[in-house]
Parts: structure tokens; sequence; C-alpha cells
């Protein structure tokens, strides 16, 4: 989503043997961005999709059985930005893998809690405002398949309870 419609009909082309091969957006044809090159003595039409940006938020819930433990705030303070950055580097129509950014959240928040000690982690996950479920028999959410998923700053809480 964005860039120079011109710059990245010619990226295409230079990849294409045959731009004919391009049938643009399988969801909705609004979604398609035509552009034509001359390259002489020939016409190329390039199409291709303009994804569409998927506004994320998460809510983690994680909690322990350790007593005394003091250092929730630490556990925000890491935790968030880790799920924020692996959100934002999903690929386009590459779905949230549940399994994957628990393993990135404990991995983020090891200096403060191991593993062993965590004894609840959950995420609530909305996309656009809906609130998301895993795919039937799965871990993944997935979302529009020519889509792109972004967290703002302030997209993931982490709540100990």
């Amino acid at each position: 989503g964005g860039g120079n419609s011109y710059e990245v009909a010619l990226a295409i082309l230079g990849v294409l043997v045959n731009p004919g091969v391009l049938t643009g957006s399988t969801v909705s044809s609004s979604r398609n961005i035509t552009v034509s090159l001359f390259d002489a003595p020939d016409t190329y039409s390039i199409v291709y999709v303009n994804p569409v940006s998927q506004t994320v938020t998460v809510a983690v819930t994680w909690n322990t059985t350790l007593a005394n433990f003091t250092s929730g705030a630490q556990v925000a303070s890491l935790g968030a930005p880790a799920v924020q950055s692996y959100l934002n580097g999903l690929a386009i129509g590459q779905p949230i893998n549940l399994i994957t950014m628990s393993t990135i959240f404990v991995e983020a928040v090891s200096s403060v809690i191991s593993e062993e000690n965590l004894t609840t982690l959950t995420f609530a996950v909305t996309i656009n405002g809906t609130a998301v479920s895993p795919e039937a028999g799965t871990s993944i959410i997935v979302g529009d398949v020519e889509g792109y998923f972004t967290a703002s700053n302030s997209a993931v809480t982490v709540t100990q309870g």
C-alpha cells in the first residue's frame, strides 16, 4: 500500500516474463491499480493489487503463581512492543499465529519472568474493531487475504490477571 504506482509497475515488469498473466484482485476490482508502461515498441498493461490496511489491537492477559512478583509493569513494557512488532512485520495475507505470538511474548519478557512461572497467557484480538477468533481447529487468525496488519504503539495492552 503506497509508493509510486509507476515504480511498482516497473518493478513488476522487471521480474515477469509474461505480464499478461496478471489478473488483479480476486476480492474487489476496486483494489486494482493498472499502469501502462511503454517499452518501445511495446506497451504493457500492469495490473496489481493495492493491499488494504487492517488495524489490529491485542489485549494480552498473563499471570503467574509467584506470590511476591512485583514486576508486572516491566512485563507490559517488554511484551507490548514485541507483539506490536510481530503484527506489523506480517506479510500481506499472512495470518496471525497465536503460537508464534505466544513465543515472541515469552521470549520478550524472559528477563523478568521465566516461562515456567507463567501460568496464563491469552490474547484477545480485534481486526478493524471487530473481535476475531482463530480458525476452527487452528491457532491462526486470518484477515483479508489481500491485506496487511497494522498495530499502533497503543494497540497492544498487557494486563496481569
